[in-house]
């Protein structure tokens, strides 16, 4: 309840903040046009003179249906010959009129424009009335679109919306927001809490209201963590993006969905490296151990198996952290040819991995090359005795 009661208080504290303003504006009435009504279906064409668009443009018309506001009846604007609206009356809000605020495309305004709009009545709506107070104006707004408020996983250095976890793990989530119109918003950004069927699949912890202000073509994000406390797969539900928009309308987007897919154990690794060979018959050997998960694995236990190497020490605890790989290093005795494997034990999630086979071979210089490069020498060394011998004579 307390929650709910913050996000109310929030949310009447964002609409008293409007961000937006108005960079022109003129009505039909300004333009020296009356209102016009229609009982059939009709068209007006005005002409106006508009200035180049700045900021956001819209179409916003003001209606009145007779003798009531539900029915089947149309509303088609026409700029300079491309259509910008086709409405049906149940697309308007309507209180004691109707209003639509239809957005321009840049392209379609020239200085000198037709404005061409068509009333078309039906037999519920048998009278359209439009008032000379539909105008034509050019905004400074924020804007926000569905792609630019994504929610995700924090995973190394990328953030995934499909994610495979382990039970225990805590997932940072990230919310980012990106205003893409060129004026400042206040936003009240919540994260969705699970349905109850979810809930005792995860835990959320940190805060799930945040407030901000959103400049131009800037992104924001926010993080929270989500603790994975089943191994049954779920999702986490949209966040909400709460603004005011430049006509003092409360707006709503929803971000998308995560699906997270928990595993009981941690994807472990594990690779056997001869790193040298000594003259003694000793050789220094490391088991690497990867860890392709988001936790951090402490106390994992790496021994080596080997039937005739004496192995120091005979084991090694080492951490590897999330993403990350750790070797455990060790020196063996009587090494020579020794067949050697691994064990590697991870006791937080009690299971065991092996490392593929390997042998240490033991250095045998192959004096080859020597001889053939002794030979070859030789013969040099005779071509050239000969070759003085015969200048001489």
């Amino acid at each position: 309840m307390a929650k709910h009661a913050m996000l109310a208080l929030l949310l009447a504290l964002l609409c008293a903040s409007v961000y937006g303003s108005v960079v022109f504006e003129k009505s039909l009435a300004d333009f020296g046009y009356e209102s016009f009504e229609a009982s059939e279906e009709q068209c007006k064409d005005f002409y106006i003179t508009l200035p180049k668009a700045e900021g956001y443009a819209f179409l916003i018309l003001e209606l009145k249906l007779k003798p009531s506001n539900t029915g089947n009846a149309k509303i088609e604007a026409f700029l300079n010959g491309k259509r910008v609206a086709a409405l049906g009356a149940s697309e308007l809000k309507c209180n004691e009129a109707c209003i639509a605020r239809v957005p321009i495309n840049k392209e379609f305004i020239k200085e000198e424009s037709l404005l061409k709009i068509c009333l078309k009545p039906s037999r519920s709506i048998t009278k359209i009335e439009l008032s000379n107070s539909s105008k034509i104006a050019y905004y400074k707004m924020p804007v926000f679109e569905k792609e630019d408020f994504r929610k995700c996983i924090v995973a190394g250095n990328d953030c995934v919306e499909r994610y495979e976890a382990v039970i225990g793990e805590d997932l940072n989530v990230r919310i980012s927001v990106r205003n893409s119109g060129n004026e400042d918003a206040n936003i009240l950004v919540e994260s969705k809490r699970g349905i109850a069927g979810e809930r005792s699949t995860k835990k959320e912890i940190g805060e799930a209201i945040f407030e901000a202000v959103a400049k131009p073509n800037e992104t924001l994000s926010f993080y929270y963590i989500v603790r994975v406390k089943e191994a049954t797969r779920f999702n986490l539900p949209p966040s909400a993006l709460y603004y005011t928009d430049a006509f003092s309308e409360q707006r709503m987007l929803l971000s998308n969905t995560v699906t997270i897919i928990p595993r009981k154990t941690p994807e472990i690794n594990a690779a056997l490296i001869v790193d040298s060979i000594e003259q003694d018959g000793k050789a220094k050997v490391s088991v690497v151990v990867s860890n392709s998960s988001g936790i951090i694995l402490k106390n994992v236990e790496v021994r080596i198996i080997s039937e005739n190497a004496t192995v120091e020490p005979e084991k090694a605890l080492i951490s590897v952290g999330p993403r990350d790989t750790n070797r455990a290093k060790f020196l063996l005795s009587n090494a020579e040819n020794a067949k050697l494997s691994c064990l590697v034990t991870i006791a937080d999630y009690n299971f065991q991995i092996h490392c593929p086979e390997a042998t240490v071979f033991s250095e045998e210089k192959d004096n080859t090359a020597l001889v053939v490069l002794s030979i070859l020498l030789v013969l040099i060394a005779i071509g050239v005795f000969l070759y003085l011998n015969s200048q001489s004579e």
